[in-house]
């Protein structure tokens, strides 16, 4: 890991470099270490390791940003000259927001965990090698990934805030496949590999594989639904996505505009953004320097809060919330430390609960209809079963969802009481299970 000090010594060369009136200087990056397994061996072991430089200066409101991913002497100087050139042929930019004076950086000392980043290939091949022999004893094919890694985010201007923080983070995703199209899915994420129950989760996946054979055609239409969480977690991307960027929601494009402090949803869904929380954690701080504390987006089905970056803020006459992207941020500020607050059923109970419905493990391909509907539509896939009198029974064919999220969020019948951390598209998304009422679907897979 690039550590504290050698990250000080780094963005402190690059602001020396500058002549610009203010200099803003983000250091990213970290080392990833995967063991990817295909047809029921090990047929990779792969390491990276990437740390990249962004450089932002203003000469008054004339504002540049260059990026290298090389540091030494003359690549930090060559990078902070483009950045300079950038700003020079630059037009004026009228909301630009001077850089962040001196503030206290919240560190969170529990977030890198050295088992983590210290497991190796050979403890992998450990773990790994039982679910193999197994899943070739059943007549399955096994897929997917173990990987360890860590990740770290430093920031200095020239008015000299300094921040810093490094985290770790490991997975697992696993697919099993049965003959006679039977497919199903696992996948654990978090920042301490000692609680990746590898065992557990493919076993899980492989029972289900051996019981997704034979899928047969449902009826389009509507039913009720028991998500699992790897299939929530798509639903809460969409919601966070559409629903929550400041940029955005003054602009009138979110389904949230206009509905500040209206109950919209469910009141037991609460939603909150939160880089503190072991499932959804992160750096305590934006990519502009800024302190972020907690900020509940949905509590009891009220929408809460919009996220700001200074720049943003300043034009709505309101304050940041921490939320600022890496520059030049095009999509302005947004949560990405998000996470679904769980209930008190397990997801076996949501199932028994259920008199006749359709239970999904994972949802994939999906895409907005309508943002200002939040409507989005996409496949299921990796297990999708009928559910009749609580009972998973009849494996279905794949199908497609076509839905507004609010109403199915609106549309609650119980929540999970396990809360799962994911990686999404954006940052880092934590959710339960499901169980959803009057849930569209509107075709079924050929095949």
């Amino acid at each position: 890991m690039l550590s504290k000090k050698k990250a000080q010594e780094i963005l402190a060369d690059a602001i020396a470099a500058s002549p610009a009136d203010e200099t803003e200087v983000i250091l990213s990056g970290g080392k990833t270490f995967s063991t990817r397994f295909t047809n029921n061996y090990i047929s990779q072991n792969g390491a990276q390791k990437e740390y990249d430089l962004t450089v932002r200066v203003a000469f008054g409101q004339q504002v540049g940003v260059a990026s290298c991913n090389i540091f030494d002497g003359p690549e930090l100087k060559r990078v902070v000259a483009q950045a300079c050139e950038a700003a020079r042929h630059s037009k004026a930019d009228q909301d630009w927001t001077a850089v962040l004076d001196p503030v206290e950086q919240p560190e969170i000392d529990f977030a890198y965990q050295q088992g983590t980043i210290d497991y190796t290939p050979h403890d992998k091949a450990e773990r790994l090698a039982p679910i193999l022999k197994r899943s070739a004893e059943r007549e399955l094919t096994s897929a997917g990934m173990l990987v360890n890694g860590d990740q770290m985010l430093s920031i200095m201007n020239s008015k000299g805030l300094f921040a810093y923080q490094a985290w770790t983070q490991a997975s697992f995703t696993y697919t099993a496949m049965a003959q006679r199209q039977g497919s199903a899915w696992s996948e654990f994420h978090t920042h301490d590999v000692r609680e990746i129950e590898v065992e557990a989760l493919a076993e899980q996946a492989m029972a289900r594989a051996l019981q997704a054979r034979d899928p047969i055609a449902a009826e389009p239409g509507a039913y009720t639904v028991v998500l699992a969480p790897t299939a929530v977690l798509e639903l809460v991307e969409f919601l966070n996505y559409l629903g929550f960027g400041g940029l955005a929601y003054s602009e009138n494009r979110t389904y949230t505009a206009g509905k500040l402090g209206q109950q919209i949803f469910d009141p037991r869904i609460s939603l909150i953004d939160d880089p503190f929380h072991p499932l959804t954690l992160g750096p305590g701080f934006d990519y502009e320097g800024q302190p972020k504390k907690a900020l509940p987006l949905i509590e009891n089905g009220v929408i809460q809060h919009m996220t700001y970056d200074r720049r943003l803020g300043a034009k709505m006459g309101v304050r940041s919330t921490g939320h600022a992207l890496m520059p030049p941020a095009t999509m302005g500020p947004f949560p990405t430390n998000v996470r679904l607050l769980g209930g008190d059923q397990s997801l076996d109970e949501l199932v028994a609960s259920t008199e006749r419905g359709i239970y999904v493990t994972r949802l994939w391909y999906s895409n907005v209809v309508d943002p200002k509907q939040a409507t989005v539509t996409g496949m299921t896939r990796d297990g999708t079963f009928m559910i009749e009198d609580g009972q998973l029974t009849q494996p279905l064919k794949n199908m497609r969802y076509n839905e507004s999220l609010l109403k199915a969020f609106a549309h609650v019948e119980g929540i999970g009481n396990q809360v799962c951390s994911f990686q999404g598209y954006f940052g880092r998304l934590a959710v339960p299970a499901l169980k959803l009422r009057n849930f569209h679907f509107t075709g079924v897979s050929a095949d």
